[in-house]
């Protein structure tokens, strides 16, 4: 088993993750496309606002 804690998977193509072994759990993550675990969200993290100069 793979555990995964308070972790952002997103724009990570074609798949955010590929469990080819139904061991891998997520809890507390944002993980684009959702993924089922405690605390795990779908929201766009919005790391920075390139048009304004703003990357932090």
């Amino acid at each position: 088993m793979m555990n995964f804690l308070n972790c952002n998977i997103w724009n990570n193509y074609p798949n955010e993750i590929e469990d080819k072994y139904s061991n891998i759990e997520f809890n507390y993550g944002n993980i684009q496309g959702g993924w089922e675990g405690v605390g795990n969200i779908d929201s766009n993290p919005l790391f920075c606002e390139p048009d304004s100069g703003d990357y932090f």
